[in-house]
């Protein structure tokens, strides 16, 4: 009997999108395995000031570009196309309505865990997808108060964020080492992240 269709679902701002992001993406897509991580661009993330992220249309489309040569991961629009907040509960609702036979995993990196009981419905959260959680440097997974069985990612160490590769590209930095070239070239074509300089 074959098993389920096991869908990963990857949400965050991606500003930038990074070699980080998609080597845990591949990761989950091989250890797990998966037969599809989809890459979900945050339009209007609640916690996060719209004011200061990149256009959605720019985020996406840097991940297209990174995404591009990545059998098995795919750049996905279900949040910019639903109007209001990007509540990932609303975005796994919508996933499992498509693909209502797929087992979900929802990706999240170690430093979303702390504070994971604060999202909206996360016990629908729960529910509807297993999480997968990914190491990150000065953060113990508090797995426990999670009460739910937990996917641990065997990542590689960095303290990369896109924080600081936006204040690196500013500053004029070389970051080929950990942007793909499609994004580096998308980000100097249209010259973002240059305009508080």
């Amino acid at each position: 009997m074959n098993r389920p269709r096991r869908i990963g679902i990857y949400g965050g701002t991606f500003d930038p999108i990074h070699r980080i992001h998609i080597h845990i993406g591949r990761t989950a897509l091989e250890s797990i395995p998966l037969d599809e991580v989809l890459f979900v661009v945050a339009a209007h993330p609640p916690h996060k000031r719209r004011e200061t992220l990149t256009p959605v249309a720019e985020r996406f489309a840097m991940v297209e570009a990174a995404l591009k040569d990545e059998p098995g991961l795919s750049p996905s629009s279900i949040e910019i196309d639903r109007h209001g907040p990007s509540y990932t509960a609303d975005t796994l609702e919508t996933i499992h309505a498509l693909h209502p036979e797929s087992e979900l995993y929802l990706i999240l990196g170690e430093d979303s865990v702390e504070d994971f009981p604060g999202w909206h419905a996360p016990d629908r959260i729960l529910q509807l997808a297993r999480l997968v959680v990914a190491g990150r440097p000065g953060f113990r997974t508090p797995t426990e108060a999670l009460h739910t069985p937990v996917v641990e990612l065997p990542v590689e160490e960095s303290g990369l964020s896109s924080t600081a590769l936006r204040e690196a590209i500013t500053r004029g930095d070389d970051v080929r080492h950990w942007l793909p070239e499609p994004v580096l070239r998308h980000i100097r074509e249209k010259e973002l992240y240059r305009a508080h300089r």
